[in-house]
């Protein structure tokens, strides 16, 4: 039997994520590294205000992330343009 290429669908690379609060700023994601390949399935989970939401938004390019990068399929979802972002979620998501 063959082996089969393991393929990484999401990456995550030193993903941070901080938002404007008050007179600061707020760190909501910190140099957070993942991958998910192909096949495998996984749950968010966590207390409100954890960043669940802002991952998923990171994921599908609403959003940017202050620093690192987001791969989708070895696309960089964070160095896309807005219009190519809009057209990658029409066409992939």
């Amino acid at each position: 039997m063959a082996s089969e290429t393991i393929r990484a669908v999401i990456e995550l690379r030193d993903v941070s994520k901080t938002f404007m609060e008050g007179s600061g700023t707020r760190l909501v994601l910190n140099q957070v590294n993942a991958t998910l390949n192909q096949g495998e399935f996984i749950v968010l989970l966590g207390q409100s205000g954890s960043g669940k939401s802002t991952l998923l938004n990171l994921l599908s390019g609403i959003e940017k992330p202050t620093t690192g990068k987001v791969l989708i399929n070895g696309l960089a979802v964070n160095e896309m343009s807005e219009r190519n972002c809009t057209l990658f979620r029409r066409d992939r998501i």
